[in-house]
């Protein structure tokens, strides 16, 4: 699927999982989501990680390092 059916028992759009990132597009953040492992449901679960302006280098390493340590997938 390319988007939750359902969010919360509601049903959902293609477009309702987006209210939770825009500020991050408004702003002009560098912005990364990494999967998250140990949680059982039907759908892939993700954490975002949101850097000051002009730190993508740092939010890349970062998000290797986690990766690196916790190989979820």
């Amino acid at each position: 699927q390319l988007y939750p059916k359902t969010i919360a028992g509601q049903d959902a759009g293609p477009r309702d999982a987006a209210i939770f990132y825009p500020f991050v597009n408004i702003a002009g953040l560098p912005a990364v989501a990494i999967p998250v492992g140990g949680v059982e449901t039907p759908l892939p679960v993700s954490m975002q990680l949101v850097a000051g302006y002009g730190r993508d280098d740092a939010l890349l390493a970062l998000a290797q390092a986690i990766e690196t340590a916790h190989p979820w997938l």
